[in-house]
C-alpha cells in the first residue's frame, strides 16, 4: 500500500488541482509537507487526510475563513464538531434569511403580476413598476400595454 503522494497525485485523487493545494498550504489551511530532494511535495496520510478534510468542507460552500476557524489548532474531535456545529447554525441563518429575502421578492412579483392581469389593458401600468406616472404627458408603450 502507498504511504506517499506527489501533489499532482493527490490533486487526481481528490478531484482538484496542485495550484488549490498549493494555495491552502499558503493559507494555513494545510500543513507543509514533506519535500524530496529535488523539492517535490510529499504527502503522507495524515497529510491526505487533512486535504480530504479541507477540500470536503470547502465544498459544503464554506469559506476559506471559515475553514481556518475549524481546522486552526488541529482540534480534537469533539472541538472540531463544536466548531463545525457553530458555522453550520450560521449557515443555516443566512439560508433562512436568504429565502425570506427570495420569498418576500417573489411574492412582490406575483402580486404586480396580479395586478397586471387584473387591470384593463388600456390601463397604466407605472405603479406596477413602482416609477412615477409619465402617461399624463406621454403616451408610452411601457404605460399603455403592449403597442
Amino acid at each position: 500500500m502507498k504511504t506517499e503522494w506527489k501533489i499532482g497525485e493527490i490533486a487526481d485523487l481528490l478531484d482538484t488541482t496542485p495550484k488549490t493545494l498549493r494555495h491552502y498550504e499558503e493559507l494555513g489551511l494545510l500543513p507543509k509537507p514533506m519535500r524530496t530532494p529535488s523539492s517535490y511535495r510529499i504527502y503522507d496520510a495524515t497529510a491526505v487526510s487533512r486535504v480530504t478534510l479541507v477540500l470536503g468542507l470547502r465544498r459544503l460552500g464554506l469559506s476559506v475563513q471559515a475553514v481556518a476557524a475549524i481546522v486552526r489548532d488541529d482540534p480534537t474531535p469533539a472541538e472540531f464538531r463544536s466548531r463545525l456545529v457553530a458555522v453550520l447554525e450560521e449557515k443555516i441563518r443566512e439560508a433562512d434569511e436568504q429565502i425570506s429575502v427570495m420569498q418576500g421578492r417573489r411574492e412582490d412579483f406575483a402580486a404586480r403580476e396580479r395586478g397586471l392581469l387584473l387591470s384593463p389593458d388600456n390601463q397604466c401600468c407605472c405603479l406596477m413598476l413602482s416609477m412615477p406616472c409619465t402617461c399624463d404627458s406621454r403616451q408610452t408603450p411601457a404605460c399603455r400595454g403592449l403597442p
